[in-house]
């Protein structure tokens, strides 16, 4: 029995020597990026020791009953009948590591969700996910403030603001705005105000105080070619970057506009899910160091089963220094400035672009609304000129093949049948995205 013993032992010494890397990379979680990571990690770690230690202590003590009380004879051993110590012992022992482990968790749980102290700077990013891809938005703030209390719940208001001009270079339904965590859609501006669709993009209509400031809100979503799950890039299927900064507080605003998402990259150490009408904040501090003006890549994943093509919901953190995510940030600002600017009005007696041939197949004005009610500028851009998806403004297809990718799409675009969205819905936003210069 000996010899077999230690010969079992010996082979499994052997076999996790083996595959000594493996056990490694799945015991102990990558090493952090983030000041939250560390945190986390450090739990992770002291509990991994707390666990150890106790499955240690079980084992030793295991082999040594097993070896000290084995069967000698036929004679019974001295039997003992209750121990109050060893009944204290084996009741309040697990009770104090249990306690103990809870209260240090708790306390990193707090350090981790908690926001920064008041004044520090903070880059707010919007993360919206929708079956099957990403959308991130950021936000510059306006020379302008609410000057009245927008109610909760209402879908549409009107809303007196203390500098009505910022807003005078914005076209009116494309343009989207930020109060708070609250997506709101610029729909007309008044003498002394704004009208404001509400709760757009998985957010929730909050009642909001006068003089809250006013963002707005622009796509910075990025894409890169990547081999991740066997070819993506053979199969033309670009993943959604998202562009934070080093050594600037970061705060994910997480929305979901269908199903129930999650956030998640290995190097944070952290996921958080995206809820539809919630809104969840996830707060970062990347601790990298020595990184080029390139920056640095991190690979991210939707960690929550959402549906068919949950495996390929993927994106990528591209972390910058802060002067050269200063320098992207102002780029990709004038870029979006330039696009929501409203276009210029026809000369008197002329058709504007594509109109006689939008009138023919549907209704223009209802087309606009449905592009953006059906989710359609989170993968194509708020005036089709591409993003995520294709460039689609003033598209050369034919209104059947448009119908026809709804129905069968190429690419990662989900299936859109007929009790989901009519062909009469279609025709009306081919009949806008016709009315759009080509970009």
């Amino acid at each position: 029995m000996l010899r077999l013993t230690i010969v079992a032992v010996a082979a499994a010494l052997l076999a996790m020597l083996a595959t000594l890397e493996v056990v490694g990379a799945q015991a102990f979680p990558p090493q952090a990026r983030t000041e939250q990571g560390d945190e986390i990690r450090t739990l992770y770690m002291v509990v991994f020791i707390v666990a150890a230690v106790v499955f240690v202590a079980v084992e030793i003590a295991i082999v040594y009953i097993i070896f000290r009380y084995r069967r000698r004879g036929d004679a019974l051993p001295k039997q003992t009948h209750g121990n109050m110590m060893a009944e204290v012992v084996w009741t309040v022992t697990p009770a104090v590591i249990v306690i103990a482990l809870f209260v240090y968790s708790f306390i990193i749980l707090e350090n981790v969700e908690s926001s920064p102290d008041a004044g520090e700077p903070v880059e707010t990013i919007d993360v919206l996910g929708r079956q099957w891809t990403w959308a991130f938005r950021y936000s510059a703030e306006l020379n302008t403030a609410t000057a009245s209390v927008l109610p909760e719940g209402e879908a549409q208001s009107t809303l007196a603001v203390t500098n009505p001009e910022a807003f005078a270079e914005l076209a009116p339904f494309t343009t989207s705005l930020r109060i708070d965590v609250e997506h709101v859609r610029l729909v007309e501006v008044q003498e002394d105000g704004i009208v404001v669709d509400r709760a757009i993009d998985g957010t929730v209509a909050e009642e909001h105080p006068s003089g809250s400031k006013i963002w707005l809100l622009f796509d910075g979503t990025e894409t890169r070619a990547e081999e991740r799950l066997g070819g993506l890039e053979e199969d033309g299927v670009p993943t959604p970057v998202v562009t934070v900064p080093i050594g600037k507080t970061v705060r994910f605003n997480l929305a979901a506009v269908d199903v129930i998402h999650s956030f998640y990259t290995p190097e944070f150490l952290y996921k958080l899910d995206l809820v539809p009408g919630r809104v969840h904040a996830m707060w970062v501090d990347l601790n990298e160091e020595d990184v080029g003006p390139e920056g640095v890549y991190y690979e991210g994943q939707c960690a929550e089963f959402c549906g068919r093509e949950h495996a390929r919901m993927l994106f990528t953190v591209h972390a910058l220094p802060l002067d050269a995510y200063t320098e992207w940030f102002d780029t990709q600002l004038a870029e979006a400035l330039e696009r929501l600017k409203p276009l210029p009005e026809p000369p008197p007696g002329a058709e504007p672009a594509g109109e006689a041939a939008s009138a023919a197949v549907g209704d223009p004005v209802r087309g606009q609304q449905l592009f953006f009610t059906n989710g359609c500028n989170v993968c194509h851009g708020d005036q089709g000129e591409g993003g995520i998806g294709l460039t689609i403004a003033g598209t050369a297809l034919a209104l059947e093949e448009v119908i026809d990718q709804y129905r069968n799409p190429r690419d990662q675009m989900p299936v859109f049948p007929p009790d989901v969205i009519p062909d009469e819905d279609i025709a009306d936003t081919y009949a806008w995205l016709q009315t759009l210069p080509s970009q």
